[in-house]
């Protein structure tokens, strides 16, 4: 699983209302947590329903669709899982900045 997976990304909290912002704990519980689970799991689509479907995946490099992005991780696990590799993410936060709009 590439670094930049957190580097910016829309998720399923991108349309809720002003006064129902989520916490920074809502957001480890309902994104931060999922992403752990779904990559240990090579659950590629249960990675991708924590994006909002027209979620950009931002590189240093440039953009690409979230689409497209879960594409290729999503071949990237099979091809993994194949070898008999595992794979892990963790998230250390030494600086969030989060909202009703996104979490990076």
């Amino acid at each position: 699983m590439p670094p930049c997976l957190a580097l910016a990304i829309a998720i399923w909290f991108a349309a809720a209302p002003a006064s129902n912002v989520p916490s920074s704990h809502d957001i480890d519980v309902d994104v931060w947590s999922v992403f752990v689970a779904t990559v240990a799991a090579d659950d590629i689509v249960g990675m991708g329903n924590v994006y909002f479907p027209n979620a950009v995946l931002v590189r240093p490099r440039g953009t690409e669709s979230i689409k497209q992005t879960l594409e290729g991780w999503g071949r990237d696990m099979v091809s993994a899982k194949a070898k008999g590799n595992k794979a892990t993410v963790e998230f250390r936060f030494s600086r969030r900045q989060d909202d009703a709009t996104t979490a990076f």
